[in-house]
C-alpha cells in the first residue's frame, strides 16, 4: 500500500527517503520479542514503524504472545482459548515479516550438526527487542530461564556486542511489587536496556503506571542503543 505521504509529493518522498538513510537503524536487523501482554496488539504497529526507518525485522513469540497477537488477526471473533498462529504468519508475511514459534525451534533441527533456531536468530539480528515483556517473562528472562524460543534466543544474546532492550507491560500492583525492581536492577547489572512503563489505563479497567511504552519511545530506544554501538554488525559479516 502507498503511504499517502508520497502521493503526488516530490518534497514529502525526499524527506522520507532522508529520514530513512539518516536513521541508525537502517540497514539493521531487529528481533522483536513478544511475551503474554495485552499490549501485544501494539506490535503491527512497531513493526511497521521499524520497517519505515530502513530495518528488516523478524518475530519471536511466546505461545502467550501468539494468544494475545490473536487480537491483530481475529479482532471480532478472538479468544484467549486459541492461539492462531497459522494466520498470524500469513499475516505478518504478507508484511515481509518472519513469525518465530516454539515449534519452529523443534520442527527445524532433525539431527546433530543441522542449525540451531535460537542460535541461528541470534546471528543474524543486530538488536533484540522484547516488547511487550510480562511480568513472567521478566522473572525468567532476569533468572536465565530459557524454556521458550524466546528466552533461548536472550540466553544466547552477546550483550558485550548487540543490544537487548525490554519493554515491560503489566498490571501497576505488578510493577510496583518489589520483586519487580530486583529483577529490573539485575538486567541492568548485565547490560540490559529497560524502556519503562507509562501511566494509562491497563486492561484490568484501572489507570496506572505499567502500561507499555509508546512505539515512537521503543523505536527512539532501539536507535539510540544501536547508534551508541555503531557500527553494529552480525556474527556473520566481516569485520575487516
Amino acid at each position: 500500500m502507498t503511504s499517502p505521504a508520497l502521493v503526488g509529493d516530490t518534497n514529502s518522498a525526499r524527506v522520507l527517503t532522508e529520514d530513512v538513510t539518516r536513521s541508525a537503524l537502517n540497514g539493521q536487523t531487529v528481533a522483536v520479542g513478544v511475551t503474554g501482554s495485552v499490549a501485544a496488539i501494539r506490535v503491527p504497529e512497531l513493526v511497521a514503524g521499524l520497517q519505515a526507518r530502513g530495518a528488516e525485522t523478524l518475530l519471536v513469540a511466546t505461545g502467550n504472545g501468539l494468544r494475545f497477537l490473536g487480537q491483530v488477526v481475529l479482532p471480532t471473533t478472538w479468544s484467549m482459548q486459541r492461539a492462531p498462529t497459522e494466520e498470524l504468519v500469513g499475516f505478518f508475511g504478507a508484511r515481509g515479516v518472519r513469525l518465530y514459534t516454539d515449534d519452529d525451534e523443534w520442527q527445524s533441527w532433525r539431527r546433530l550438526g543441522d542449525p540451531v533456531l535460537h542460535i541461528e536468530i541470534r546471528r543474524q539480528a543486530n538488536v533484540l527487542l522484547i516488547a511487550p515483556a510480562s511480568a513472567n517473562s521478566l522473572a525468567k528472562l532476569a533468572h536465565g530461564l530459557c524454556d521458550n524460543l524466546l528466552l533461548s534466543v536472550a540466553r544466547a544474546w552477546d550483550l558485550g556486542e548487540k543490544p537487548l532492550l525490554v519493554a515491560p507491560a503489566m498490571n501497576t500492583a505488578m510493577w510496583t511489587h518489589p520483586v519487580t525492581a530486583e529483577h529490573l536492577q539485575m538486567l541492568a547489572n548485565r547490560g540490559v536496556q529497560v524502556v519503562e512503563p507509562v501511566v494509562k489505563p491497563l486492561a484490568c479497567g484501572e489507570t496506572g503506571m505499567g502500561a507499555m511504552a509508546s512505539v515512537d519511545a521503543l523505536i527512539r530506544a532501539v536507535e539510540a542503543q544501536i547508534g551508541a554501538r555503531s557500527p553494529v554488525k552480525t556474527d556473520h559479516e566481516p569485520t575487516h
